[in-house]
């Protein structure tokens, strides 16, 4: 079976480890499961600074949050960009479109 290289967004990763039936949750399930799952560093300090909102303890302990972010991180591969895109209106978003870029993503892989 062919692959597809996939980026998910902070957003969608923490609402997929926050709540366990929702539509981000299944997406991130299918995507662990059928897919490879890419992240940069850039994008794991963002996950790891947002995870460690106060805000979040009453829907998950800290140390959970960061076994899922664990988990997430072991299951991916990380790929530094090497290419700098500036082109989003809110510059954060540009490491997504680096990281695109740069692994191809939305491409077939045939091996992981």
């Amino acid at each position: 079976m062919n692959k597809l290289i996939i980026i998910l967004d902070a957003n969608v990763i923490i609402s997929a480890f926050l709540f366990s039936k929702s539509r981000p949750r299944q997406l991130l399930e299918i995507a662990k499961n059928n897919h490879l799952i890419i992240l940069s560093e850039s994008i794991i300090q963002e996950l790891t600074e947002v995870l460690h909102h106060p805000k979040f303890d009453r829907y998950l302990t800290l140390d959970i949050r960061k076994e899922l972010l664990n988990t997430l991180i072991e299951a991916s591969l990380i790929i530094q960009p090497d290419i700098i895109i500036k082109e989003c209106r809110d510059s954060k978003d540009n490491k997504y479109l680096e990281l695109a870029v740069s692994g191809k993503a939305g491409f077939f892989q045939h091996k992981r």
